[in-house]
């Protein structure tokens, strides 16, 4: 159960920063471990409640014309049922039985026969314990045959099968049901999603940083931050624009650019390639002209590593020109 409710919370968790942050690249990891906490649910959590529900229903009313006691003895010595084998008899009289693997024990009190499974001997597995039950079902009602005096139908465990089907196989439809949707969400989703510049924002530029994207760089290290996307002679253009704040560094940032703040714009070109979409860098302004080529290269890559310092030495370098 924790591990499909910490699968399920991740992976939902995952998808509502996807949303929030427009960072596509989460959603296959995302639906990966909602697949697992589905799956965990469906064939752990699931079958422990379905177990739960079997085991309440195994008890049988017993006949008046004996007592508990002596129903117990008729049983150990005359009941008979291919798939239970008597293994004990406890000193209080009730029968352990053999069935199939599970453990599974038969006791009177007050005129109600009563079938306990001993769960946990194969491992404690949600599928294992849905098994025990069945096991422990399944003995139920052939005893119910026996004590009212008839024989086991030819077909009797073809009937049981049956019966066992028809309890779990909602959830053999159900999983791959919800596979489906969730594949089908994840690529309308991820469709939706895959505009240029949440492509842009997601991309990766190994000169700079070889695992941190430009959104995740450009969020943290920018102010007043403002994306737009627009067409130009049928080319696609995303800018960029923010602010750097350098009252931390107020002393320096006056003497060397004589100002405690820069506003920065960044305009990127979209090309769509059998690869899939490439940007490209095409222009930075800072303060509304046009910089350098160094300079335009320093202020990319204060936008993922935050270097105050370095952008202002670079800044004043070009300032003396």
């Amino acid at each position: 159960m924790i591990i499909a409710l910490l699968c399920v919370g991740l992976g939902g968790a995952a998808l509502l920063k996807c949303l929030f942050t427009g960072n596509s690249s989460v959603i296959p990891y995302s639906l990966i471990l909602i697949l697992i906490g589905g799956w965990s649910y469906l064939y752990g959590v699931h079958q422990f409640w379905n177990a739960a529900k079997v085991d309440a229903t195994l008890s049988l009313n017993l006949p008046g014309t004996k007592t508990d006691a002596e129903w117990l003895n008729d049983i150990a010595a005359n009941f008979q049922y291919q798939d239970a084998q008597l293994e004990s008899i406890q000193d209080n009289g009730s029968l352990v039985y053999a069935v199939r693997g599970a453990e599974i024990v038969v006791s009177a009190n007050a005129r109600h026969l009563n079938v306990s499974v001993e769960h946990m001997k194969n491992g404690g597995h949600g599928m294992w314990t849905l098994s025990e039950s069945f096991s422990g079902e399944d003995l139920k009602t052939a005893l119910a045959y026996f004590l009212e005096g008839k024989t086991l139908p030819d077909n009797f465990e073809k009937l049981q099968k049956q019966k066992h089907k028809d309890k779990i196989g909602l959830m053999k439809v159900v999983l791959p049901v919800a596979i489906a949707a969730l594949l089908l969400v994840s690529y309308v989703f991820g469709e939706l999603l895959s505009t240029p510049e949440m492509d842009l924002r997601n991309s990766v530029w190994p000169g700079y940083s070889e695992t941190q994207t430009l959104g995740e760089g450009f969020g943290a290290n920018f102010k007043h931050r403002d994306w737009n996307s627009y067409e130009a002679d049928g080319q696609t253009m995303i800018s960029f624009s923010g602010t750097v704040d350098f009252s931390d560094r107020a002393y320096d940032a006056s003497a060397l650019i004589g100002k405690t703040q820069i506003q920065v714009r960044l305009l990127f070109s979209v090309q769509e390639t059998d690869d899939g979409r490439q940007f490209s860098l095409e222009s930075v302004e800072i303060d509304g002209d046009d910089v350098y080529m160094d300079e335009a290269m320093a202020v990319m890559q204060f936008g993922f590593d935050g270097d105050k310092e370095a952008l202002l030495q670079t800044l004043y370098y070009y300032q003396l020109w």
